[in-house]
């Protein structure tokens, strides 16, 4: 049963890898129009945080679960940053952010992923991680202070760009209405599964 559940998981994860490199390649010619660059990365960093999720499942051993998690985290500590950006631009923001807009955006993911790759060191991300002994393919992962404060940043991120994206929508024609609101849709849900996974 945990086999297949875990197989079941993996081609999820797989698809919506799939999902996010094509979507990333479409985007990617047009990376010049405001927002197209950080969108395209956006998505290339969900990519990779859904293939190491794939991936994660069928390693055995705590060590290598924490391995593949701080592959993953090159994905997860930059996806809301690049929708920031994505937003900033898109809602007509100036063409870069001041330095300390920028560090004040970057300093704390930055900062997360040193903590991922010296977890040992210190478990300031990962207190632990257990692996699964149950009918359910995934690992329990008890997360400290750096987990938390990363999370609270990237949640502020999130909801800095969703107004900032609201507003937009309301500016636009109808003609970019459509596609700026399924842009907000699309990038929410997985935040919100992600808030009740948290």
């Amino acid at each position: 049963m945990a086999v297949s559940l875990a197989m079941t998981f993996t081609f999820v994860y797989l698809f919506a890898a799939v999902v996010c490199l094509m979507a990333a390649a479409t985007i990617w010619p047009r990376r010049r129009a405001p927002g197209g660059m950080p969108l395209a990365l956006m998505l290339a960093a969900g990519a990779l945080w859904a293939i190491c999720d794939a991936i994660e499942l069928h390693l055995p051993s705590s060590e290598g679960k924490q391995f593949i998690s701080q592959i993953q985290y090159i994905g997860v500590i930059t996806a809301a940053p690049f929708f920031f950006h994505a937003a900033w631009e898109l809602a007509g923001g100036q063409a870069r952010l001041s330095a300390r807009q920028f560090a004040a955006v970057w300093t704390v993911p930055v900062l997360a992923l040193l903590a991922a790759w010296t977890n040992p060191l210190h478990r300031w991300l990962w207190v632990e991680i257990r692996v699964p002994t149950g009918p359910l393919p995934f690992a329990t992962y008890e997360y400290g202070w750096a987990f938390w404060v990363l999370t609270a940043q990237h949640y502020v991120l999130m909801v800095a760009a969703t107004v900032m994206l609201s507003k937009a929508i309301q500016r636009v024609g109808r003609h970019y209405r459509i596609g700026m609101a399924v842009v907000l849709v699309a990038v929410i849900l997985p935040w919100i599964g992600n808030a009740m996974y948290n």
